[in-house]
């Protein structure tokens, strides 16, 4: 384990984890050789454009004692590489770094646009955890409005630390910007800096944030499906055995931050009720976190949760250090619904979405009356797009490539019309999800169009609709579908087959352009 070993930093500071990306910042890149110097432990490698002889003699000296090893690259090979940060990560895996700590001196030229950034730091996480090394971004911050003063604000919670040492000649404060640990996350920690004949010492400032000492007091509770994912939790968390053995902790604990796992295995009627449960047992008090892990709980869904009891439902793949952080940030959250709710009065079963993609016309305009009045129950926005079939294409030829993935986006062929109604779909996000559904932008495949977003709207479109398929016969294209999909199926699984006869050659990567 590579160790920053400064004189009064805490041990959990100083130890760098293993798989885990860090930033240290300073004012000025001459005091990299003044930190470098003090690094111990074992595979230390510095990583660095500039000229080591002049810019890092200290850490020269324990080059040549075998401490530290040294790799150098070119400038102008650098800025080239990080406009491919796939390639970058690349040559950075030909260095075969194992089980130690790369310091990679990148100055500001591996920077660019907040995407590219955004993967250079995923990138980076990555290889670390692949490697088994930590890796320390080293960066002279500059200016404010400098592409390092940009990275750390859209992106300082995707470290696992960031410290920033700030003076004018030398050193002479250093702050903790935000710094994970075992037991809970350090925040905006100040120390004092001194330069003691070439070792750097701190000594605390009086301008302390104690948002450790109330994170660590803090209790976190998680539920007993933590056993399914593949997730790292806080070893400070307490992991429920089974359902029990969470009612009881939070029962022992009422104004615990529980997280509970959304899982596809799980109905959204049990989650409810789960969440519902725990709430009564508890109070307003308990902070209730849903974490989606493998679904993605659609608008409806996750007011229903929320009416019910939950706090906050967060996305999936969040990093645990953000989970983390949003789990300090919340400590005092209160629960402001109502606690004396009847579970069956908020969760109506009758109203929830089950249908998905094409329905025969009796059964659309069922489905249709039935989503539009679970719309108006739970305040969701909801739309009914009205689609004209072009003279001469057959019906079957605009939709046989959509793909319908959600429960209550639903659709329907009435004559020369294709009826879609999008179940919690906004206005503005209407033409993005018929792109996504039907493969191409709608009026490249139809000629005209109608949309239909608010209640009385839709209600009036429903009601015409019942006339006409109650007074007029209309064609179920149901069996057309279903043979249509069968035959598509089989015919990608026949190219699937033959890429199998296929030899599939790695691509060996050029020589490195490191020196």
């Amino acid at each position: 384990m590579s160790d920053l070993n400064i004189t009064g930093l805490p041990p959990l500071i100083n130890a760098l984890e293993k798989g885990r990306v860090y930033c240290i910042t300073v004012q000025s890149s001459s005091w990299f050789d003044l930190l470098m110097s003090h690094i111990t432990g074992n595979n230390n490698t510095l990583l660095t454009f500039r000229n080591v002889a002049v810019d890092y003699p200290n850490v020269v000296e324990k080059y040549n004692d075998k401490q530290i090893d040294i790799i150098t690259v070119e400038q102008k090979s650098l800025v080239k590489l990080s406009k491919k940060i796939s390639r970058l990560v690349i040559e950075f895996s030909q260095l075969r770094i194992k089980n130690g700590a790369l310091y990679i001196d990148a100055s500001d030229q591996l920077l660019g646009s907040n995407k590219n950034n955004e993967q250079l730091i995923t990138e980076l996480k990555h290889f670390a955890k692949k490697q088994n090394v930590s890796i320390v971004l080293l960066f002279s911050e500059g200016d404010k409005g400098s592409n390092v003063q940009t990275l750390l604000t859209e992106h300082r919670t995707d470290f696992y630390g960031v410290m920033k040492f700030e003076g004018e000649v030398d050193p002479n404060m250093l702050q903790i910007d935000i710094w994970y640990t075992d037991t809970g996350c350090v925040v905006n920690q100040n120390y004092r800096v001194q330069n003691l004949n070439g070792r750097v010492a701190l000594t605390k400032s009086d301008n302390i944030n104690f948002a450790t000492e109330q994170f660590e007091k803090s209790n976190v509770i998680v539920d007993e499906n933590h056993t399914e994912i593949s997730v790292i939790l806080n070893r400070s968390w307490e992991l429920a055995k089974d359902q029990d053995d969470l009612f009881r902790l939070v029962k022992e604990n009422p104004s615990a931050t529980v997280i509970i796992h959304g899982l596809n295995s799980i109905s959204l009627k049990d989650l409810a009720k789960k969440i519902y449960k725990l709430r009564q047992l508890a109070g307003e008090n308990l902070k209730v976190i849903v974490l989606e892990v493998n679904v993605h709980l659609r608008m409806t869904e996750q007011n229903i949760l929320r009416c019910l009891g939950a706090n906050l439902i967060l996305p999936r793949k969040i990093q645990i250090n953000t989970l983390t952080n949003i789990i300090s940030a919340t400590e005092n959250l209160v629960f402001v619904g109502d606690l004396t709710a009847d579970f069956y009065d908020i969760y109506d079963e009758e109203l929830m979405p089950s249908q998905m993609g094409y329905l025969a016309p009796n059964i659309f305009k069922g489905e249709l009356e039935k989503l539009s009045h679970s719309s108006k129950k739970y305040g969701i926005s909801s739309s009914l797009i009205i689609l004209k079939i072009p003279s001469g294409i057959a019906a079957m030829d605009t939709i046989k490539y959509a793909k319908f993935q959600r429960h209550g986006d639903i659709y329907c062929i009435i004559d020369n019309f294709v009826y879609i109604y999008l179940f919690g779909c906004r206005d503005e996000d209407i033409n993005i999800t018929l792109t996504h559904i039907l493969g191409a932008e709608p009026l490249l495949i139809f000629s005209s169009g109608k949309r239909y977003v608010t209640q009385d709207a839709v209600a009036l479109q429903i009601m015409k609709l019942h006339e006409y398929i109650e007074n007029n016969p209309v064609v179920d294209f149901h069996s057309r579908i279903v043979e249509f999909t069968e035959h598509k199926e089989k015919m990608e699984n026949m190219r699937s087959d033959k890429m199998d006869y296929f030899e599939i050659n790695v691509a060996v990567p050029a020589n490195l352009k490191l020196k």
